[in-house]
């Protein structure tokens, strides 16, 4: 008996039998892809599922670096994955970011530091995930503050390390901005 991949596609089976065993309760979605449902939902899962949708779209795999609340879905900070999702590509790539079917892409700075691996795919570290959403999310309320806080939890991160490291950035638009939001969350823990 031949086993089933961890995160199928319609590279291993067809979608309407991908779409089948959905109905019948042998599958649950992940993003575009599906997982067994005697299989947990992991942060490899969730990223494998997005390195195979990114593998559709030639030469975006090894450009494109999922952040904000992308980052966060596959870190687990998040139960569902955003619409759109957002990527960026570091500025020394000099390739053009593009944003089309795949999501939001954005053109940003990136260190060696600030993107780690996952079962393929290239995406923020938690931390610079953290400093994404606090300095980017348009409307930053309750539901962001959750989103960093479980992104807390989940690494052992502490605000006040979130806080040093950019205030040690030089040069990264809206840093005010998200030194106020991380400093207000620092408040609401207490």
């Amino acid at each position: 008996m031949t086993s089933l991949a961890l995160v199928l596609s319609t590279g291993d089976l067809p979608l309407a039998e991908l779409h089948a065993a959905l109905l019948d309760g042998e599958l649950y979605a992940v993003d575009e892809c599906f997982s067994p449902v005697d299989t947990p939902l992991t942060r490899e899962s969730r990223a494998r599922a997005l390195a195979i949708g990114l593998g559709r779209y030639r030469g975006y795999a090894t450009r494109l670096v999922a952040e904000q609340h992308t980052a966060a879905w596959v870190w687990g900070a998040t139960s569902a994955p955003p619409y759109p999702h957002q990527y960026c590509t570091s500025g020394s790539t000099h390739q053009r970011a593009n944003s089309g079917r795949l999501g939001r892409v954005r053109e940003v700075e990136l260190t060696p530091h600030d993107v780690v691996m996952i079962a393929g795919l290239r995406l923020t570290s938690p931390l610079r995930t953290i400093l994404d959403l606090a300095r980017f999310t348009s409307r930053f309320g309750s539901q962001e503050s959750a989103t960093i806080r479980r992104l807390l939890d989940a690494t052992g991160l502490t605000v006040s390390a979130c806080v040093d490291d950019l205030r040690a950035r030089h040069k990264v638009p809206l840093k005010r901005q998200g030194l106020e939001r991380l400093s207000r969350l620092t408040e609401s823990l207490f």
